[in-house]
Order: C-alpha cells, then sequence, then structure tokens
C-alpha cells in the first residue's frame, strides 16, 4: 500500500481478475488467458470484487460485461476510484458499446468489440500490462526463440515421421513420438500447438491416446489432425465420430497436409462469442 492507502498494483506479479456474471464468457476468457497469465474470477458484485482485489493485487482488470445498469455503473466507478494503476479493459458486443459508451469513459479504460480472436485478446492484454510493467510476457504458442508453431507427430513408422519432417520443418517447430506412450509423456513436459496422430499405430492407437489426451485438463485443449491410410467410408465416419480437428489420408501430400495445418491453427485462435 502506499501512504494513500492505495495499492502501487506495478509491483504485483501478472494476474488478471475476469469480473462478470456470465459464466459462459468468463470461461472462455480464462481459457484464452491462462497460459500465460495467472487468471481468477468473479462475479459482478462489487464485495466479491473488492475482496478479490485486496487479495491478488491484480495488474488487469476484464469486464466481460458492460451495461447501463446500478451495479455495472457503480462496480465501474468503484474501480476508477480505488485502482487507478490497473488498466481495465472491457469486452462488449458492439450493440452493447453503443448502448453503453457514454457510462466508460477515461484513459484507464480499453475496449475490445466481441467476437475477439484469441491472438487479438492475448496481445491487447500483454499490450496493456507491458505498458505499466515495462516488458511483455513472450506470446502464447511459439517455440523460445524462433517465433514458430509447435508440432507433435506422433506415428509408430520412422520413414513416415521423416517424411513428415522434412514437409513442416521450415514452418514449425517439430517433435516426434513413436507411440502413443512417449507422446503422452512428451505433452506432459511442454505442450505443442498441435498433434499430427497416425490414427493405426500398434499398441496404444491413435484414438486410445486422443481420449487420453481430452481426460487430461491441458492436452484436450490441443487439436489433433488424425494421419489414416484407410480411405474407406466407414473408418472416415470412425475417425470423424471421435471430433478431431481434421484427418489427413496417407500417404500425405505437402500442400494439402500445409493447408490443412494453417486452417486448424487459425481456427484455435479461438473466438471469444
Amino acid at each position: 500500500m502506499s501512504s494513500s492507502g492505495v495499492t502501487d498494483w506495478r509491483n504485483c506479479m501478472k494476474n488478471i481478475l475476469i469480473i462478470g456474471n456470465s459464466d459462459e464468457v468468463r470461461e472462455k476468457l480464462r481459457d484464452c488467458l491462462q497460459e500465460i497469465f495467472q487468471v481468477y474470477m468473479c462475479p459482478l458484485k462489487q464485495e466479491d470484487v473488492k475482496t478479490m482485489i485486496e487479495v491478488i493485487k491484480p495488474q488487469l482488470l476484464l469486464l466481460c460485461e458492460l451495461g447501463t445498469g446500478e451495479e455495472e455503473l457503480e462496480n465501474f466507478s468503484w474501480l476508477c476510484k480505488n485502482v487507478p494503476g490497473c488498466p481495465i479493459l472491457g469486452v462488449a458486443t458492439e450493440q452493447d458499446w453503443r448502448r453503453c459508451r457514454k457510462y466508460y469513459q477515461g484513459g484507464q479504460f480499453h475496449l475490445l468489440i466481441r467476437p475477439v480472436s484469441k491472438q487479438k485478446l492475448l496481445e491487447t492484454c500483454q499490450d496493456l500490462m507491458g505498458r505499466s510493467q515495462g516488458k511483455m510476457p513472450q506470446e502464447i504458442g511459439t517455440a523460445a526463440g524462433n517465433g514458430k508453431k509447435k508440432i507433435l507427430l506422433v506415428d509408430d513408422s520412422g520413414v513416415m515421421l521423416r517424411r513428415l519432417k522434412g514437409m513442416l520443418e521450415r514452418s514449425y517447430d517439430i517433435s516426434m513420438a513413436k507411440s502413443g506412450e512417449q507422446a503422452l509423456k512428451m505433452m506432459a513436459k511442454e505442450l505443442p500447438d498441435l498433434v499430427l496422430l497416425d490414427y493405426e499405430m500398434e499398441g496404444m492407437n491413435g484414438k486410445e491416446t486422443y481420449e487420453r489426451m481430452k481426460k487430461d485438463d491441458k492436452m484436450k485443449k490441443i487439436p489433433v489432425i488424425f494421419l489414416t491410410g484407410n480411405g474407406e467410408r466407414k473408418a472416415i465416419y470412425s475417425i470423424l465420430a471421435t471430433r478431431p480437428a481434421g484427418y489427413i489420408l496417407k500417404p500425405p501430400e505437402e500442400a494439402k497436409i500445409l493447408e490443412k495445418i494453417q486452417e486448424v491453427l487459425l481456427k484455435d485462435q479461438w473466438e471469444i462469442p
């Protein structure tokens, strides 16, 4: 606390407090941010907000609902008065913003219009927190030092692994596993941005590996593209029933596999609805 009784927010850890009553939007925002920030959530109740701010000392306040109701406006006014050194980021639909924009003013307040991509949300939070901290956190989804997305190749064929690596290593940071078990161990240590997974592996096959991933809180968010040598309709339906990010028939063509990976990675930027 300063002598005036106001917390010096610049000396705190990189904490974000998401404030709002919509569980769906709060959780979507949390999922987007928690990989590089410590994220907390609380409902739009002033006493809860006061308590959370005092306990976690956030460096960014994220309002996932902007409204003209008494509770929303009182909360915003209290934040501006009592947490003057902390940026406030509002996330609202264009319609909501037109209705309430005159109530949310000041240099402390910043706005993102929904729908907003995961990348845009991260960049905005990094920018706002970087201004007050004088530094920027490492960007999510990049390999240290080279800025490439990380892809894990999983196939029990060494020949196929080498072929895929040759196609992808110019554009992506590649790691390889020759079994489902090895892949799970690798992901427990470092999460890739995408997994190319052989569906018909010996031992723990691709389907079982994918099911194991879906039971893990961190791995379940990784998009998976299945590789399969079986192009029969029944086999493809079986793959699609697991709801992967996509599938590619073997032998893969470089142009098609690069196109599919780009499509999935862009789609995985997520949008806050």
